[in-house]
């Protein structure tokens, strides 16, 4: 007898199937990435709908498939609704960008990590008052630790230790910085924000420095950079 299996899970992706069917694309809390079909659930009156939407936090009940093709879904209770996202299209937009990089980039079980982030990013693109260029930069910092890409922000490429009175461009080359004077160069302020985007965990942490807002308008550009060059996005 197949065992139902529960877990917290968040949409990455939607299908429409036949003629009343959805099939679901999910990044879960304890079982990696799944599909599932949810059967009936573009009928009016199904009881599934409400809870299987984008930018929701929603706890599934599934049976597994022994063959490895589509699980179906047999439950499914909203934890929580992101609904403060969906009232701005720049935050819509940023939301999807990081489902997509997930979907994309995460296979197999251990998605645990991913699953986190995304939640947690979630968390605070939905509080209207957090910066939405800190939340994307600290997104995409966060992945590229978890995906093992992090660059190197203690030396320079040659080696040597960042002088404090020195300002430094970053290279996508070496993935590391080099001396500069030109105008996209990084004083020592931004290059320790830099590494405080990818050693923090509390986004609220990172609003509160000064200069937080001009800091990560100056590092998107870099951050961007240093994710496309992998084809994550």
């Amino acid at each position: 007898m197949k065992t139902e299996v529960r877990t917290d899970a968040i949409i990455l992706n939607k299908l429409n199937y036949g003629e009343y069917d959805r099939i679901l694309t999910l990044i879960t809390k304890n079982n990696g990435k799944v599909k599932v079909i949810a059967k009936s659930v573009r009928k009016q009156k199904s009881k599934l709908a409400s809870s299987l939407d984008y930018f929701c936090q929603t706890n599934i009940g599934y049976f597994p498939n022994s063959s490895g093709e589509i699980n179906r879904l047999v439950s499914s209770n909203l934890n929580i609704y992101f609904d403060n996202i969906i009232s701005d299209i720049d935050r819509i937009n940023l939301g999807f960008s990081f489902m997509k990089t997930i979907d994309k980039s995460v296979e197999g079980d251990n998605a645990e990590p991913y699953y986190d982030l995304l939640f947690n990013s979630f968390i605070y693109l939905n509080k209207c008052d957090v910066d939405i260029t800190l939340v994307s930069n600290w997104f995409y910092c966060q992945f590229l630790k978890i995906y093992g890409h992090m660059p190197n922000l203690l030396t320079e490429k040659n080696g040597n230790k960042l002088e404090a009175d020195v300002s430094y461009e970053f290279s996508l080359d070496g993935f590391c910085f080099y001396e500069s004077t030109g105008q996209a160069a990084l004083n020592k302020d931004d290059i320790k924000y830099f590494r405080l985007i990818f050693s923090l965990d509390d986004i609220d942490l990172l609003s509160k420095i000064a200069g937080s807002v001009d800091i990560n308008r100056k590092l998107f550009p870099i951050i961007d950079a240093m994710f496309r060059n992998f084809n994550l996005v």
